[in-house]
């Protein structure tokens, strides 16, 4: 059981509502209501399938309107087919023109890993919180997209952003990298933008989580009574829980556990006693030592140290997990596929249609 993954089990279905902040506790609401539940998925089958009848009813408004289409096409049909075509390059052009702007405004250019390094370390196999082996540069763009909401950061690319928080903790603690969407939410801050720092949540001497008090509320209510404002709690503390295991290094499960049927992998904090000898010694210092000729490298230029030991560590994968890693042309098609991010340009094209 975690998040959005319900148990079901003897008509009962358990959903997590919260969890202790050392994660060894969780809080779970219970229901059980077998023919609320059938009758509810019955309503959306039903829904679906008049949906989906209707596109082929020769009687239903959709098909009056291809038909009204089709009549007054005429002769501005094919006007109308170019300015699309136009409207779609001038989509795809305005998107790097637009990235090369921010990349020349980008501050805090001296903690910014440089963009071929960061691009290969993509290519760097993790394992994610559902099981599945995908390149870190797939991880890198889901944490940037939950967080900032945002597929770019003024101009960084995904792999630059999570290496660089990993590496330089501190400088981007104060950076407004966190989405803040409601009003209260931002007065709580004290800020008047639409994003916040990491270090905004914490305060006074002992630095207390600001929002602590509001998550426990959120999370102690079914999530039918919660408001607008307990909603926005909720995202607004995972995405700060986020930014944290990137900052400790724990967004990388990197690691292939010898002789384990469920091919769990694990990040540095989970290392400890899961191997023998010199690997034990390997999986315990490796991420350090890779972070810091990240900062080294700088101060340097020379980034061939920190490539060495981001070969070693895909190595590793390769002896630990051969038949569980995915074919170097999956990994080139899914990292592809998210440097395309053809549904952001799309949607720009459909709205200004």
């Amino acid at each position: 059981i975690f998040m959005n993954n319900i148990l079901n089990h003897r008509g009962y279905r358990f959903y997590q509502t919260s969890y202790d902040k050392d994660e060894k506790g969780t809080y779970l609401t219970v229901n059980r209501d077998v023919p609320g539940t059938q009758i509810t998925y019955l309503g959306y089958i039903l829904v679906i399938i008049g949906m989906f009848a209707s596109l082929f009813n020769r009687n239903s408004r959709f098909a009056s309107l291809i038909r009204a289409a089709k009549k007054n096409a005429g002769p501005a049909a094919g006007k109308v087919g170019t300015g699309i075509l136009i409207l779609f390059v001038f989509t795809f052009i305005s998107d790097n023109v637009l990235a090369q702007s921010q990349e020349q405004k980008t501050p805090g250019r001296d903690y910014v890993i440089r963009k071929d390094h960061a691009r290969t370390a993509g290519r760097l196999l993790v394992q994610g919180n559902k099981g599945r082996i995908k390149p870190l540069s797939t991880l890198s763009s889901e944490l940037l997209r939950k967080i900032a909401r945002k597929s770019t950061y003024k101009g960084l690319h995904p792999d630059q952003v999570v290496l660089s928080m990993m590496a330089f903790p501190q400088k981007w603690k104060d950076r407004p990298l966190i989405k803040i969407g409601h009003p209260r939410m931002k007065q709580l801050l004290n800020i008047s933008g639409s994003h916040a720092s990491f270090s905004k949540f914490s305060k006074g001497p002992d630095q207390n989580y600001i929002l602590a008090k509001y998550v426990n509320m959120a999370y102690q209510k079914k999530p039918a009574s919660r408001n607008k404002f307990d909603n926005e709690i909720i995202k607004v503390h995972e995405r700060v829980h986020l930014c944290n295991l990137i900052f400790n290094n724990r967004v990388l499960k990197i690691f292939p556990v010898p002789g384990k049927t469920n091919h769990q992998w694990l990040d540095p904090s989970q290392v400890e006693g899961q191997f023998e000898d010199k690997d034990s010694l390997y999986v315990a210092n490796i991420v350090s030592l890779y972070v810091q000729s990240l900062r080294k490298a700088k101060e340097t230029s020379d980034w061939e140290k920190a490539g060495m030991y981001l070969e070693s560590m895909k190595d590793f994968q390769k002896k630990f997990a051969p038949q569980t890693l995915p074919s170097q042309k999956e990994i080139d098609l899914e990292i592809g596929y998210y440097d395309l991010n053809i549904f952001y340009k799309l949607f720009k094209a459909y709205g200004v249609l």
